[in-house]
């Protein structure tokens, strides 16, 4: 038999062509099995066990979320902690200030020494404005009023997030208090669309604001003030109505930390 005969024969031979696929499948099971041990993982790929694969992907999804979500809420803390910093500052700052107008209230110190009080408390003064303009996280202003209405997302889910508002630390907002004096106010309730404070139109006052007054209950101030607060988180303005009385109940207004309106009932 020829040479060309005997590799005629050879690949002919049906022995050898069913054993080749075999052999191709047990080298890939084989490969599989390694890969198995190297990484210790039963789901290597989407062959291995295709519905397992797919929780396995949604649960890795979810892993790295949360690692992300964890390392959100630590950054979340550093933010809070340095806002905590900045007003630490101006508490110290405040309290210096209160001890120096305690001092001046002393009538055993000179116009000189008083005068020297004022000069450091206009240093004070600076410096607790610095702080507001200047304390930062990343870059971004916390104490000059701006940093209103922001999150934190600690979750995997687009609701899992933690609301931050910090109120402006500047010293042109601390402490302040605005009254408004002039005429008296009058009986006649709030109509509608007739209020407008920094923008925003202010309900009409309706008798069910004020339950203490016996008569013109709509236009009280005490339902005014109700009214006006109603809005308060928009205008940042609350009505203080001062207080009332009829037989033995009495009731009076709130207070806002920003800004005050003083509303006198003329009754």
């Amino acid at each position: 038999m020829t040479a060309s005969g005997r590799t005629g024969s050879l690949t002919a031979n049906p022995f050898i062509t069913g054993a080749a696929p075999r052999l191709g499948r047990i080298a890939r099971e084989a490969d599989d099995t390694m890969a198995r041990l190297a990484s210790g993982n039963r789901i290597n790929n989407a062959r291995d066990d295709l519905s397992g694969f797919q929780q396995l992907e949604r649960l890795t999804a979810k892993i790295k979320s949360l690692d992300r979500a964890a390392r959100n809420a630590a950054e979340g803390v550093n933010l809070a902690r340095q806002a905590e910093s900045g007003l630490n500052g101006g508490i110290n700052v405040l309290q210096r200030i209160r001890e120096l107008a305690v001092q001046a209230a002393s009538d055993h110190y000179t116009a000189s020494d008083r005068e020297s009080m004022q000069q450091e408390v206009g240093y004070m003064v600076r410096h607790l404005q610095q702080l507001g303009e200047r304390t930062n996280y990343n870059g971004i202003s916390l104490l000059d009023g701006s940093f209103i209405d922001k999150s934190v997302h600690v979750g995997f889910d687009f609701r899992d997030a933690v609301g931050i508002n910090i109120r402006d630390g500047r010293t042109r907002e601390l402490g302040r208090y605005a009254v408004m004096t002039g005429a008296t106010v009058g009986t006649e309730a709030i109509e509608r669309d007739r209020l407008q404070i920094n923008g925003i139109t202010i309900r009409a006052s309706t008798a069910l604001d004020d339950t203490v007054s016996t008569s013109f209950n709509a236009g009280s101030a005490i339902a005014k003030a109700e009214a006006i607060n109603d809005y308060s988180r928009f205008t940042k303005v609350e009505a203080y109505a001062n207080r009332t009385e009829r037989g033995n109940r009495q009731r009076s207004g709130g207070r806002h930390p920003r800004s005050r309106q003083l509303l006198r009932d003329q009754r």
